[in-house]
């Protein structure tokens, strides 16, 4: 897992567990935290949107250019990149300039609960080359289990 995203943010700035972020559970439960100066209380999904948002304010670019350059230093002897969120068409866009081969893939989650922000709704009619349709919290496990050959 690369340290790029607003998980490390928020672990840094609230104490928040990162672990907390890796689970759809882990997402929905609430943290109760200073934002602009308030108190606040909101689930953890929230909170990754509010501090993303936040960063990215003076620069929409921001996370992606984070990714590019980590795999361009750390990883640039590597053959396959996973990375395993991005919210935004214009994030598609960055990656299609730098990498020449790009595979989208969308697994859709039914049973969580969405937050009224663009970067829950921005890719909804993005041409994907593969859609999954997530049922539990164990398909993404099994599915990269048995597909390893295209992770490793």
């Amino acid at each position: 897992r690369g340290l790029v995203g607003s998980e490390m943010c928020i672990r840094d700035r609230y104490n928040i567990n990162r672990g907390v972020f890796d689970t759809q559970l882990g997402k929905i439960q609430l943290s109760t935290v200073t934002v602009n100066g308030r108190l606040q209380t909101m689930t953890n999904r929230k909170l990754l949107i509010t501090v993303a948002n936040e960063i990215k304010a003076n620069n929409k670019n921001y996370f992606v250019d984070k990714v590019i350059k980590q795999i361009s230093t750390r990883y640039c002897d590597e053959k396959n990149i996973l990375i395993p969120d991005f919210r935004f068409k214009h994030e598609y866009e960055k990656f299609t300039k730098v990498f020449d081969k790009v595979i989208t893939i969308r697994i859709n989650r039914f049973n969580k609960p969405l937050v009224d922000d663009p970067s829950e709704f921005d890719l909804e009619n993005f041409n994907f080359d593969c859609v999954l349709n997530n049922t539990s919290e164990e398909f993404l496990q099994s599915f990269i289990e048995n597909n390893k050959e295209f992770f490793l």
